[in-house]
């Protein structure tokens, strides 16, 4: 496939738009089908042949777009049920959650549509540089734990989006089938799905992890709680990690500290509140990120030059660490 869109049309059909590579064959769009149908449930997928996608303004298209009505949004909301199905405050909760998923996806979309794609591409010498710097610090600081991952271990990263810390984990010696992943977004989620054929990679809600108690090695959380705005929500994704992380296993984690005046849908979260969502882990943590301004007009001049001014603290814009959840 060249390019796709998909359209929730209702909560029980899927319409996918796609331009066809020459290669395309029956056997691709069945296995396009499935692939849906085993991240979003029992739903009529359609698939449906076209030319092109149609663009927005500034030459981008939307690649999901929601077309649920107002009561079956509700009914969307309605449908998250609690771990036992008997807490009181769940429903709320639960509207809370669904409210969340819904504004984090339009702003998605909104994103998709409006912000260049080049801005955050790889090869961008800022990217590249804030990327490096994130995965060496990050792989340092777990050396210095004692707690590298190792091959065989189990890693769920949440909010993976294209790919996120999954390509590191493999370069650090991680097979694709030690990695798992939960992604909100379909559009995302199918890019790594591809990249990752083997990798357990699934669309849905970190509210809700469809894994058991106590699965997993490490947890990967970067840019995810900065981008939820609801309290009660950070809660409930937090209390959701805790379960599925093993005894003595850590959760990497990589986010903005400081609020972005540009973007509303943005609040940073800092080392006070990240020890209140994770009371009972050991926290090693860094200031990180130089300015992303700043760094896109230095990188490429002088990663030198970038590197020192990364080095002072108030020019830093996130928070990384490692958090060692306590053994029993």
């Amino acid at each position: 496939v060249i390019e796709a869109q998909i359209i929730q049309k209702s909560l029980a059909e899927i319409l996918v738009k796609y331009v066809p590579a020459d290669s395309f064959s029956q056997r691709d769009a069945n296995d396009l089908s499935n692939r849906i149908r085993e991240r979003m449930g029992d739903v009529q997928v359609t698939l449906e042949k076209v030319g092109h996608i149609p663009r927005t303004d500034n030459g981008k298209f939307r690649a999901v777009i929601c077309e649920l009505s107002g009561p079956e949004r509700f009914d969307l909301a309605e449908s998250f049920d609690g771990v036992d199905g008997a807490n009181p405050g769940m429903d709320r909760n639960s509207r809370l959650v669904a409210r969340e998923n819904s504004r984090i996806e339009k702003e998605y979309h909104r994103r998709e549509a409006e912000i260049d794609g080049n801005l955050y591409a790889p090869w961008q010498p800022a990217e590249n540089f804030t990327l490096s710097e994130r995965k060496n610090l990050m792989a340092l600081m777990l050396h210095d734990l004692g707690k590298f991952p190792l091959r065989g271990d189990r890693c769920l990263e949440i909010g993976f989006g294209k790919l996120g810390w999954l390509a590191d984990l493999i370069s650090w010696g991680l097979m694709e089938t030690d990695l798992h992943g939960i992604e909100l977004d379909p559009a995302r989620a199918i890019f790594a799905q591809r990249a990752l054929p083997e990798a357990d990679l699934r669309v849905g809600d970190a509210a809700k992890l469809p894994w058991e108690d106590e699965t997993f090695d490490f947890v990967i959380i970067s840019t995810v709680f900065s981008s939820i705005l609801e309290r009660i929500v950070r809660e409930i994704i937090a209390r959701e990690v805790e379960r599925v992380l093993k005894p003595g296993g850590v959760l990497i984690w990589y986010d903005l500290v400081t609020n972005n005046p540009a973007n509303s849908s943005i609040s940073g979260i800092g080392a006070a509140e990240l020890k209140e969502l994770f009371p009972d882990f050991t926290a090693t943590t860094r200031s990180i990120t130089l300015i992303p301004p700043i760094a896109r007009l230095l990188a490429p001049k002088s990663v030198v030059l970038a590197t020192i001014l990364s080095s002072i603290p108030f020019l830093r814009t996130h928070l990384i660490g490692a958090l060692n959840k306590q053994e029993l």
